[in-house]
């Protein structure tokens, strides 16, 4: 099985700008810890008020991995805006399921969350 990371992006220039996490792999019991302390960093070491989480090479993520995913937008929600992006199906149905699509934003692509921040359609 693949390390877990987390990788960052700046999208955009000032006010304006997005931080974009992408992770991979298989988020799960094994592993849940290291996800939320490499997620808490990153959002931590940034400031920034904006985040796209892309679940684009995330396989597998259980109920604690969406707890990680949850207490960020709830951190977010104050003053920032928090949104998922390339959710794989599989995932969507379990967000869905759980109810986590009504609280925060779900877009297909991570163009399409920036591009809807960007515009300020994305509140």
């Amino acid at each position: 099985m693949e390390r877990l990371k987390i990788e960052q992006e700046i999208v955009g220039e000032g006010e304006q700008s997005v931080l974009v996490l992408t992770s991979n792999g298989y988020i799960d019991a094994s592993n849940v810890d290291e996800f939320e302390s490499q997620f808490n960093d990153a959002l931590d070491g940034d400031g920034r008020q904006s985040v796209v989480v892309s679940l684009e090479g995330v396989e597998y993520i259980n109920s604690s991995g969406l707890g990680v995913l949850i207490s960020a937008s709830q951190k977010l929600a104050a003053d920032g805006f928090f949104c998922l992006a390339a959710v794989p199906e599989k995932i969507a149905r379990i967000v869905r399921l759980l109810g986590f699509g009504d609280v925060v934003k779900i877009f297909d692509t991570v163009d399409q969350a920036v591009a809807a921040i960007s515009e300020g359609e994305a509140s």
